[in-house]
């Protein structure tokens, strides 16, 4: 009896992923759907290949301004009459830019789904990059980067990938003051360049979540990129960390602040196909997850030494090896 009991799970595991249709509604297009109980409401999320990995080895910024752009007009509309056509009818739909990925979201009445699709569509295939809107989106970002001087922990992660890995590596950070002369430094000729480069079909995937009928999807997604080009890109790999890396010990003085962030790193060599990807993760979540954690408990509330302290494994990725890190504020 308790053998069958504990095969169930796994059991409703795979009825589960059998619930999901995949469809190719176009060469270059993977479109998965899962219809659930939610009614009347669609979410869904996708990407394709040109995030920041795909950048010029002269401008480190280029692929988040490009993405931070999409929704600030289009060819045929600009960024106020798509906002108003989008919350007449309840959604939204946003971008973000990854290091291989650039990556959509959008939520949705089922009803709406044709609509929203299509703009979607619009704004990843005809974005305006008109220079009032870039000036606007680089000051943004100026501005995050100059509050990011202000943050202790922000400045000891980025010393802390700079030793890890080389400047061409991904996971290396540049400085905040290299990373404002790059965003400046753009105008919409190098936007519309990467964008005509880099974007469109071969490795886009969509997911469609919640109250859909898929056939009805599949028509909005043919429909909205049916004849966009195919994009050149294929997935990048990176080398490990830098393989003389020494124990070191490193200061970076903010005089200023009555605070300070210590950050403990170093390389883990496997990315996210590798076998110890899991138990490392468990291990490192045991470690300094969150509250519950030995870290936190031990550190904050039986010694009381510390604001907070915790324990993570980032810049794993496919074809690219990351590191381990406890970061602590005291």
């Amino acid at each position: 009896m308790s053998r069958k009991h504990s095969q169930q799970p796994h059991h409703r595991d795979t009825l589960f992923g059998k619930r999901i249709q995949e469809h190719a509604p176009l060469q270059g297009v993977r479109l998965l759907t899962l219809k659930t109980e939610a009614k009347d409401i669609v979410t869904i999320s996708g990407g394709f290949l040109g995030g920041s990995m795909y950048n010029p080895r002269e401008n480190r910024m280029l692929a988040r301004v490009v993405t931070a752009m999409l929704d600030q007009g289009t060819e045929r509309r600009d960024k106020i009459e798509i906002r108003e056509i989008l919350a007449s009818v309840g959604a939204a739909i946003s971008f973000s830019c990854g290091t291989h990925w650039v990556r959509f979201a959008a939520t949705c009445l089922k009803q709406d789904l044709g609509l929203v699709v299509g703009v979607l569509a619009e704004q990843l295939r005809e974005p305006a990059f008109k220079g009032a809107d870039l000036d606007v989106v680089k000051q943004r970002i100026l501005a995050f980067l100059e509050q990011e001087k202000e943050d202790t922990g922000t400045q000891a992660e980025i010393k802390l990938s700079q030793i890890l890995y080389s400047p061409e590596h991904p996971n290396y950070i540049l400085s905040g003051a290299v990373r404002a002369r790059h965003v400046t430094a753009l105008t919409p000729i190098h936007l519309k360049k990467y964008h005509e480069d880099n974007f469109g079909l071969g490795t886009m995937t969509i997911v469609a979540v919640g109250d859909i009928d898929a056939q009805e999807l599949l028509s909005a997604v043919t429909k909205a990129f049916g004849g966009w080009k195919t994009s050149p890109l294929t997935l990048r790999v990176a080398g490990p960390a830098q393989p003389d890396i020494l124990a070191a010990r490193e200061y970076v003085s903010m005089t200023e602040k009555t605070s300070v962030d210590m950050v403990i790193g170093q390389p883990v060599g496997i990315d996210v196909n590798h076998p110890d990807r899991y138990p490392l993760g468990i291990a490192t979540e045991i470690l300094g997850g969150d509250f519950s954690a030995r870290l936190m408990m031990t550190v904050r509330d039986e010694q009381g030494l510390t604001y907070g302290v915790y324990s993570g494994i980032s810049g794993i990725q496919r074809g690219i090896t990351g590191h381990w890190f406890t970061r602590g504020t005291f």
